[in-house]
């Protein structure tokens, strides 16, 4: 059973909407009053055929199920077009979350280290590429970072330059360009970089 609803609109005094409200009802009209504004609704009951429950919820799935396969190839188009565009530049890329611990480097970036790529690098793999002394400062600025900005905005753009040293004993100087990112605790959960030989 499927109901169909047709409203008229009309502008009625108030002392005309108690006569109709009362002399509708028979003929299934009801009356809305909306300030000066009275709508009358005409209800009307029509039978429909059903589908079965089964059949709609099966569409349903089927048609849930199609939007996610779509929308999951298209994050990884844009992923693989982001990969492209981060490895023609010859620039890196890096995320990292501190509340999970997740960290990731552009696959090209990561080569460039000297990391394997099935390997599976950490922050703190990262973070021993730079010498002791300038390990300690790069470690300084970014706790600098975290203690002044955190409490007052959501996200706080930084520059670093550093040296690296990668695993087959290059020397870079490193200029670090990004932005750490505060939850609704204020507090730096998120770095993500670009970085670029100098």
């Amino acid at each position: 059973m499927k109901l169909k609803v047709f409203i008229i609109i009309g502008f009625l005094l108030f002392a005309n909407i108690v006569f109709f409200t009362e002399n509708l009802f028979s003929v299934g009209l009801q009356v809305v009053a909306l300030g000066s504004l009275t709508v009358l609704v005409y209800k009307k009951e029509e039978e429909l055929p059903q589908e079965p429950q089964e059949d709609i919820e099966e569409d349903v799935v089927k048609n849930l199920h199609t939007l996610l396969e779509e929308k999951e190839a298209m994050v990884k188009k844009l992923n693989n077009r982001f990969e492209l565009a981060i490895n023609a530049s010859r620039d890196g890329f890096w995320d990292y979350n501190l509340e999970t611990k997740e960290f990731y480097l552009s696959k090209a970036w990561r080569k460039r280290l000297g990391f394997r790529e099935e390997e599976v690098v950490t922050y703190l793999n990262y973070i021993t590429l730079i010498p002791l002394k300038e390990r300690a400062i790069y470690q300084e600025q970014i706790q600098q970072l975290i203690e002044e900005f955190s409490e007052y905005v959501e996200y706080v753009n930084f520059s670093f330059t550093y040296p690296l040293v990668t695993r087959s004993g290059e020397k870079l100087l490193v200029e670090d360009n990004g932005n750490a990112f505060c939850n609704e605790n204020k507090e730096v959960f998120r770095f993500v970089g670009f970085q670029r030989v100098v």
